[in-house]
């Protein structure tokens, strides 16, 4: 079972969410992904810009639209 994706700082409209990695082998779960942004922005959001490390975590960053 792969961890789930959290939220690294949400201010104002601006998000940013990640997902602890155990092992190499562990990739981003993008479906919890879009679940976590949708719940956390209420409905639609903007993704600006993922960011992926040499460890192996993903960084999304997304805008909450009204």
């Amino acid at each position: 079972m792969s961890p789930q994706p959290y939220v690294v700082y949400h201010i104002g409209d601006n998000i940013e969410i990640t997902q602890n990695f155990i092992g190499a082998q562990e990739r981003f779960d993008e479906a919890k992904a879009v679940e976590l942004l949708t719940n956390e922005c209420r409905g639609a959001y903007r993704i600006v810009s993922r960011t992926k490390t040499a460890d192996g975590h993903t960084f999304v960053d997304a805008v909450c639209i009204h």
